[in-house]
C-alpha cells in the first residue's frame, strides 16, 4: 500500500497580492491573445492559472490595472467569480 502524497503547502494571501503578480497578468494576456496554456513554463504557478480563469469571466476590454493600481471592478469580478 502506498503512502498518500503530501499536499501543496498553503498560505493566506489577499486578492490584491494575487492579482498584482506578473504570473496573473501573463495568464490574462495569454487568454486574451487566444493562446493555449503554457503549463510547461508555468506548472507550479497558481497565480498564472488564476489569471487565466479570471480572463475567461471578465469582459475582454476590462483592464486589469488602471495606471499602476489594480482596477477595482476587476477585483470585484475576481471575488464574485469565486476563483480559488
Amino acid at each position: 500500500m502506498s503512502r498518500p502524497r503530501k499536499q501543496a503547502d498553503t498560505y493566506a494571501c489577499s486578492v490584491n497580492s494575487i492579482m498584482a503578480t506578473r504570473a496573473f497578468a501573463r495568464g490574462v494576456a495569454e487568454v486574451r491573445a487566444g493562446r493555449p496554456p503554457d503549463f510547461d513554463r508555468n506548472n507550479w504557478d497558481w497565480e498564472y492559472e488564476r489569471g487565466r480563469q479570471w480572463a475567461t469571466v471578465a469582459p475582454k476590454d476590462m483592464p486589469l490595472k488602471i495606471g499602476r493600481s489594480l482596477n477595482l471592478a476587476a477585483i470585484q469580478i475576481f471575488l464574485e467569480s469565486e476563483i480559488p
